[in-house]
């Protein structure tokens, strides 16, 4: 961060792209195997976007775009990465919070592509997703033009997707009410129908939701 000052005067942009696999399934995992991951993936976007979120704060102006993954979604042998995936996706949305009185955007990119990483993974179909059809997402979000913050979004192949977070609208139990378990499993098609549900862009839009149902 201290490098691009000197050389720009100012942060405008930080996208947080630094990684590397170390696949094992979950009960071969070593605690090495987990913090190598943490560390690159995971701290290291912190300790760069920590400086960077000062300067940008000071000047009215910035964008984060993180690198995350569908490995999120769950993957066979990747509890690590998908774990420090997962965390920098909680980074981006408490940034979009804090940062919005200050200009400040920030969004995920969850990226499929032909890479070193991924060509023997994919195989054939990697010949679909050439690594530069990612670029014009990451530019977007990284400029001027973009008014998106809090988002996540898949890029693979010429396909962009927004991806969600939901929170159903669920089933209340009830004023005074302390239900068993048996009760919850009664009601799991409540709890789990989409109709209705929401994407909170923090925490607050949760608790308006509860407040809402409980007085109803």
């Amino acid at each position: 961060v201290k490098t691009a000052v000197d050389s720009f005067g100012k942060v405008d942009i930080v996208i947080n792209n630094a990684g590397f696999l170390r696949d094992k399934s979950f009960l071969k995992l070593t605690w090495e195997d987990l913090d190598a991951i943490i560390d690159v993936h995971l701290k290291a976007a912190f300790y760069v976007s920590q400086p960077a979120f000062a300067i940008m704060k000071e000047n009215g102006y910035g964008r984060f775009v993180h690198t995350a993954s569908n490995a999120t979604f769950g993957n066979f042998g990747q509890t690590n990465y998908a774990a420090a995936k997962m965390g920098l996706v909680g980074l981006s949305n408490t940034l979009s919070v804090e940062g919005a009185r200050a200009g400040i955007l920030s969004n995920v990119i969850m990226p499929v592509a032909k890479t070193r990483m991924t060509e023997e993974l994919l195989g054939d179909f990697a010949n679909y997703l050439a690594p530069e059809l990612v670029t014009p997402m990451v530019v977007y979000l990284a400029s001027e033009a973009c008014t998106t913050t809090h988002g996540q979004f898949s890029a693979a192949g010429g396909r962009y997707a927004a991806v969600s977070w939901t929170l159903a609208q669920g089933w209340y139990a009830g004023p005074g009410v302390t239900p068993t378990a048996e009760d919850i499993q009664a009601h799991l098609d409540e709890i789990n129908n989409p109709e209705g549900a929401i994407v909170p862009q923090s925490t607050t839009d949760e608790i308006a939701a509860l407040a809402q149902r409980f007085t109803a």
